[in-house]
This record gives structure tokens, C-alpha cells and sequence, in this order.
């Protein structure tokens, strides 16, 4: 009978840490202005992040640890034995755990009822706990089955990768944006804090930008064809930067270029790495640049997500780039629907603010779904997209591969043609808003 007691202390500080953690979370998004019905968003991002770290502890660190256990504590069978779950297929696991996750909240929140969207804008502690159940579980699933997994994700990560092309301009164009509004809202003569913060950041970004591009060009000089990469996307960065003084668009500015070609820069530097001919990739074996890559793509898929999550667009705006995320970003009005209040044994009346339960819009569907292509995603980005000795009981995975060489490279040529017709399609398409 003691098992009870403890099981509700159990339960309730796990409610305790997850009001903790979201109002530690929610303060400081409501002090940078993000709209309270984002908050919930924003959770998911650094949701997926915690358990994306999590395995890469797993990957890393905890190998040795598992060694030194008892065999009855190690790896079951069916994950490799010893410690090889704690490997490269920790990585796959959790993306297919977090997949899982997703996909269920996705399945719930498309019902759009008040249950619902309590669920969807708390239950925080439930879900830290079912996932972590979830992956334990998921180490008595055949490694033949995450094999399959491996090959799923390499097809679904291609879309991904496309979607995230897009959303890039999309967090360009916003950063501007936002800038730009704090500066016309400080109403002074001179440059204004907020003109300073532009005028740096263009500064920086663009001074890194010109960097990176000189030294791809010192590092991957070995080969013809990688001149001939770095030079087609420095021809297509300059020609951004030009086209900003001919005002095409009012809302482009070298800022939203220069954040636009370290994209560019990222997918390029990242497909030269990938190349598995010693002759034009010095970095074949390097473990730093293997570091580097994950850490670089890791930051770009985190700032596009969480700047998607935590925006709101105006219910009247009709430029391209907000019907381009029509889909994934939240109108800033109100649309006057509530979740009804509950009323506590206090008699003590809570709404939903206080609940930060907010009706499912259908925004909200489509952001779920593209954390689904997301967590997908991460098994590729951790990979560099599959490798057949993922399952050995090694950390040496990170190998270069033709596959990710060019799906890197063609998804830097579309992100290219986007950025492009969004600067001069004002110009081709004059009837239109953009």
C-alpha cells in the first residue's frame, strides 16, 4: 500500500517540474512580445531539442558508462548487446521515438476540441515521461526494423529539407522585418538602438559570410567541379546583394541577402564534406568538421523552427512571402474562439490564459506536421543521412557518401532559385503583391 503514496508524490512533482520548466519558459517569450498562444510552439521546438541532445549524450558518452554495468543492465539482443544501443542507432531510435510522439499529437489535435487543446498546450511532465518510456522500449525493436527506418527517413528528409529551404527566407525576411519595425517605432532622429543592432548584425553576418566563402574556396580548390560550385553560388550571392539597391521588393535589405547566403554557404560547405574523393574533400577524416557540420545544421534547424513558432502575421497581409506561410504562422488578431473555463473546488475560475490552453488552429495542425518531418529529419542530420555501419557498435558513422553530397547541393540550387524569385518576381509579376 505504500507503493500509492509514492506513486502521487511521484506524480505530482512531475506536475511541479513541467509548470516549472513551461514558466520558465513562458517569462521570458512574454517579455520578447511572442504571442502567448505561441508559447505551446515554441515547447514542442525545445522539446525535440532536449531529447535530440539527450541521444547525442547517449552517442558519446554514455558507451562507456555502459560498458562497466552488468550485462542484465546492458543492451538486449535484439539492439546489438553490449553497449552498441547507446551507438549510432541511439540517434535512430530517439528520431523514430520522437516521429512517434508527434504523429500522436498530430492524431489528437485534429480533433480540435477543448480536450484536445489542453493536451496540446500542457500535460508537459506526461510527455517528458512517455517518451523516455517509449525509447526504452524501442531497444527491443530488431535493429532490421530501424534499418527500414534508416531508408524511410532518407526519402522524408529530402522534403524537409526542401520546406526548410523555404522557411529560411521566410526567417530572413522576418528578422528584417522585425528590425526594421523596432527602428520605425523608436520614432528618433538618429540611428536608435535598434538601428545600431541592424547596422551590426548586417555587418557581421556579411563579413562572415565573406569569409567562409574565401576559405571553400582555400579548402576545396583540389578538384575542378568545386570551383565550379563555389563559383555559381558566389555569382548568385552577389547578384542578391545587387539586386537589394534596385529595390525590388520593399522588405528585402542586405540583411535578409546576407542570412540568405550563409544558408547558402552552410549547404555548400556541408555537400563539399560530404564528398567521398580524398582529392577534393581534405576534411574526409577530420572529426572536427564532422563536429562542425552537426553542430551548424543543428543551429540552422533550430532558429528556423523556433522563429516559425514564435511569429504572427498580420490577418490582411497579401505579400508572397506571407502566403508562402500561410500554413505555419499565426494570425496576430484574435479570432475570438476560447477554450471554456474551468472552474477549480475553490470555485476559483481559470480561463485560457491562465490554462495557456488556446483553440487547434489549423496552423497549429501544420506546424505539428512539419515537427513530424523534423524529428525524421534529425536521424539524417545526425548521419549525414545513413550509413550502412550504423548499427556496428562504433562512433565512427559519420562517414562521406555521394547521397548526401548531392541531395545537400540540389537542395542549395533550390534554395537559390526561391531566394531569387522572391526578389524578382515584383518585377516580372507587376499585377501582383508581393
Amino acid at each position: 500500500m505504500c507503493c500509492v503514496p509514492l506513486l502521487c508524490c511521484a506524480g505530482a512533482a512531475i506536475c511541479c517540474a513541467g509548470r516549472a520548466c513551461c514558466g520558465c519558459l513562458c517569462a521570458p517569450c512574454s517579455k520578447m512580445g511572442v504571442h502567448s498562444k505561441n508559447f505551446a510552439k515554441i515547447g514542442y521546438v525545445i522539446f525535440q531539442f532536449f531529447w535530440i541532445f539527450v541521444s547525442i549524450a547517449l552517442l558519446f558518452s554514455a558507451k562507456k558508462l555502459v560498458d562497466i554495468l552488468p550485462h542484465f543492465l546492458q543492451c538486449p539482443d535484439q539492439s546489438g548487446d553490449d553497449s552498441a544501443c547507446m551507438g549510432p542507432s541511439a540517434i535512430i531510435r530517439m528520431s523514430f521515438v520522437l516521429m512517434c510522439f508527434h504523429v500522436l499529437v498530430l492524431c489528437i489535435i485534429v480533433t480540435r476540441n477543448q480536450c484536445a487543446s489542453i493536451f496540446h498546450d500542457g500535460c508537459w511532465g506526461m510527455k517528458f515521461i512517455s517518451v523516455l518510456i517509449f525509447f526504452i522500449i524501442t531497444m527491443w525493436i530488431p535493429n532490421s526494423f530501424f534499418e527500414g527506418y534508416t531508408q524511410f527517413a532518407r526519402i522524408v528528409s529530402i522534403i524537409f529539407l526542401m520546406l526548410q529551404a523555404l522557411i529560411m527566407l521566410v526567417v530572413a525576411y522576418k528578422i528584417n522585418e522585425v528590425l526594421v519595425g523596432n527602428y520605425e517605432r523608436e520614432n528618433t532622429s538618429g540611428l536608435g538602438c535598434s538601428g545600431v543592432i541592424i547596422i551590426v548584425l548586417t555587418a557581421i553576418i556579411t563579413a562572415g559570410d565573406i569569409t567562409w566563402a574565401i576559405f571553400q574556396y582555400i579548402w576545396y580548390h583540389g578538384c575542378g567541379y568545386n570551383n565550379v560550385i563555389i563559383t555559381i553560388t558566389l555569382v548568385a550571392s552577389i547578384s542578391f546583394f545587387v539586386l537589394v539597391f534596385f529595390r525590388t521588393r520593399e522588405d528585402a535589405s542586405i540583411l535578409t541577402s546576407s542570412i540568405v547566403v550563409s544558408y547558402l554557404l552552410y549547404l555548400q560547405w556541408s555537400a563539399l564534406a560530404s564528398n567521398p574523393n580524398e582529392e577534393c574533400n581534405p576534411f574526409q577524416e577530420s572529426a572536427v568538421n564532422t563536429t562542425m557540420q552537426i553542430i551548424v545544421g543543428l543551429i540552422f534547424t533550430f532558429f528556423s523552427l523556433i522563429i516559425i513558432s514564435s511569429s504572427t502575421k498580420k490577418s490582411d497581409a497579401t505579400n508572397l512571402t506571407t502566403q508562402m506561410n500561410q500554413p505555419l504562422i499565426e494570425d496576430e488578431e484574435d479570432n475570438h474562439e476560447r477554450v471554456d473555463p474551468v472552474v477549480k473546488k475553490d470555485g476559483t475560475q481559470l480561463n485560457h490564459e491562465d490554462l495557456h490552453a488556446f483553440p487547434i488552429s489549423s496552423q497549429t495542425i501544420f506546424f505539428q506536421a512539419l515537427l513530424v518531418l523534423a524529428s525524421i529529419y534529425y536521424a539524417m542530420l545526425l548521419t549525414n543521412w545513413g550509413n550502412p555501419t550504423l548499427f556496428e557498435d562504433t562512433i565512427d558513422f559519420y562517414e562521406s557518401n555521394y547521397t548526401s553530397f548531392w541531395i545537400k547541393l540540389v537542395a542549395q540550387w533550390i534554395s537559390m532559385a526561391i531566394y531569387l524569385f522572391s526578389m524578382i518576381a515584383p518585377v516580372i509579376f507587376r499585377n501582383r503583391e508581393f
